[in-house]
């Protein structure tokens, strides 16, 4: 094994000499010579994990989320990891499968392998698991999700103002008879999403049918395929739907498939997310787009933020804005006079 003691054989430098240099100090430009030259000839690769260590650094983030298949999920972190590595830092994922009490053991074992910051997609409200990271000097960033905890910063999307926009956009189009599609009210996201939309009626003091939210039992597209064909099924069905997430999108699609029914001669639909995939349908949909790219790098700006201040929280909440990307899926049921 090439060993720093090897490159002090071969150089004929004292260890403290090459230490020195591979620490980052400076050194006299003939030993530097010499050791890159003994470097290249034996393949010596430095240990920069203990090096890490010895300065309360191991370049590492701890990353947990309750699944690997999101493609939600994916491209933040790959975005996250994009920004993370030209720093130096890598990721370590860890999959809780789902499980709060397996979140937990995660976090204990991501503290115990020394990660420099946490960050997770939680399933839990993160107290144990903020508490050990405090003990331990470690800093904590939640995303997607709020749980309300001063130990912990936040990136969030504005999914409240995103989802009354797209009730303001189906009303201005002159519907009436809106209904939603929205996740288990369990998860965050789902229920800003539905507070968005409600929201926009109550401000407005438009009428609402008392069943134009209509509950899924997951947030998954089998789910929503069941509730928009129930929904969709009813002579008198709503003209416009708002789909609030990409998989519930997928359902809602599959279920006006099936019904033969035309967008937007006979549905108007906006979804949320807008994602590649959307690019072959036809018509082209109204989306409400989530910057996934922004959000990453905004996660991976604030983790380096802490780390370098050397703060466990900031207590700051950052919340990335939305956009409307306009299709043609919306019948217009007004006309221009």
């Amino acid at each position: 094994m090439v060993t720093i003691k090897t490159i002090s054989e071969e150089t004929g430098l004292s260890i403290s000499i090459i230490s020195r240099y591979l620490n980052g100090h400076n050194v006299r430009e003939k030993n530097k010579i010499l050791i890159d030259k003994a470097i290249k000839k034996t393949g010596y690769v430095p240990n920069d994990f203990a090096r890490n260590l010895r300065v309360e650094q191991t370049k590492c983030i701890g990353v947990i989320t309750p699944e690997f298949n999101s493609l939600f999920t994916t491209t933040i972190l790959n975005a996250v990891d994009n920004v993370m590595t030209k720093q130096g830092y890598s990721l370590i994922l860890s999959n809780c499968h789902g499980d709060k009490n397996y979140e937990l053991t995660c976090a204990k074992t991501l503290i115990q392998k020394r990660v420099d910051a946490l960050l997770i997609l939680p399933l839990s409200n993160c107290q144990e698991i903020s508490e050990l990271a405090k003990a331990n000097n470690i800093p904590v960033l939640v995303f997607d999700q709020y749980v309300k905890n001063e130990n912990i910063d936040y990136v969030v999307f504005d999914n409240k103002g995103a989802s009354y926009r797209a009730a303001e956009i189906l009303v201005s189009y002159g519907h009436k008879n809106i209904a939603m599609i929205s996740g288990p009210q369990t998860i965050f996201t789902a229920r800003k999403r539905a507070k968005g939309f409600l929201s926009y009626f109550e401000k407005n003091g438009a009428s609402l049918n008392v069943d134009s939210v209509l509950y899924c039992k997951e947030f998954d597209a089998e789910s929503a395929y069941k509730t928009a064909m129930e929904c969709l099924s009813k002579p008198d069905h709503p003209t416009a739907l708002f789909s609030s997430s990409f998989d519930l999108t997928i359902g809602v699609l599959k279920a006006i498939n099936e019904l033969h029914l035309r967008i937007p001669e006979d549905i108007s639909l906006i979804a949320f997310d807008s994602l590649p995939i959307y690019e072959i349908l036809n018509p082209k949909l109204w989306t409400i787009d989530q910057p996934l790219e922004l959000i990453g790098k905004t996660i991976a700006n604030n983790l380096l933020a802490l780390i370098n201040e050397k703060k466990l929280s900031s207590g700051k909440i950052d919340v990335v804005k939305y956009s409307i990307i306009e299709g043609e899926s919306i019948k217009k049921l007004w006309r221009t006079k």
